[in-house]
């Protein structure tokens, strides 16, 4: 069952943090490069990208809090607003399925997007209210800290399915 409750935009949840890529070492080959393959690749990249973050987040200290699991459970990844994964393997018992499974932001226009989504209900009110967590690295913006310390990681994902592309 998905919740109604959206925290943020009126109707949807909020975009994050940010990633631009500098592209103009190669530029000059760009138009080559830049087929529907190589944008199918991209998409493929991020998505993949995107969910390792999401086995960061339920894995990796600081993790998430697992309790029911429901709000673990709740991460979906969207690739232009496509749903490219969720986090349903880390649901436990009979943990309520809040996994937002349709994309209502609006089409990203300034190139490929990759969202992941936490939508448990309670999950942005208890990390903007309640900054302190008895846990030790947890807290405001430990998921940020994820994304900056394993940036290499996740880029590398992306590159890596970029570079099985035949142009």
């Amino acid at each position: 069952m998905n919740s109604p409750f959206h925290y943020g935009n009126s109707g949807g949840f909020r975009r994050g943090l940010s990633v631009d890529m500098d592209t103009s070492d190669f530029e000059p080959k760009l138009d080559k490069f830049m087929s529907k393959t190589s944008i199918a690749g991209l998409r493929r990249g991020l998505g993949l990208a995107f969910m390792q973050l999401l086995d960061d987040i339920a894995l990796e200290a600081p993790m998430a809090p697992v309790l029911t699991s429901a709000l673990v459970s709740s991460m979906t990844v969207f690739v232009n607003q496509k749903l490219f994964g969720d986090s349903k393997k880390y649901r436990t018992g009979d943990a309520e399925d809040l996994s937002e499974r349709i994309n209502t932001e609006p089409k990203w226009a300034d190139g490929e997007e990759a969202l992941l989504v936490v939508n448990a209900p309670y999950a942005t009110i208890q990390h903007e209210n309640y900054p302190t967590k008895s846990k030790s690295g947890a807290g405001m913006f430990f998921v940020l800290k994820k994304v900056i310390n394993n940036k290499s990681k996740y880029g590398k994902i992306v590159i890596d399915e970029m570079r099985k592309i035949k142009t």
